[in-house]
């Protein structure tokens, strides 16, 4: 089992990222990605990893720059 999880894992790696991404979601949620009108969560997830600058999250990401963040927008008594 393990040698077929394998081969498989590195069958996708030869694929694009995108034709990968297109069969892991059809293997986890049965259903064919659309990425074109996103409508389950996980769809609008993977639209975000293609199309939208993920540079601008990474603020939310470290702990203190969102303490930061949430001290500059809204105060220091809501830490």
């Amino acid at each position: 089992m393990r040698l077929l999880r394998r081969l498989y894992y590195k069958l996708l790696s030869f694929l694009p990222k995108k034709s990968a991404l297109i069969i892991e979601h059809f293997r986890a949620y049965r259903r064919i990605l659309n990425l074109q009108n996103p409508k389950y969560f996980g769809e609008k997830i993977q639209w975000l990893k293609f199309y939208d600058n993920l540079e601008r999250y990474s603020k939310y990401v470290d702990k203190i720059e969102v303490r930061k963040f949430v001290a500059q927008k809204v105060g220091e008594n809501y830490l």
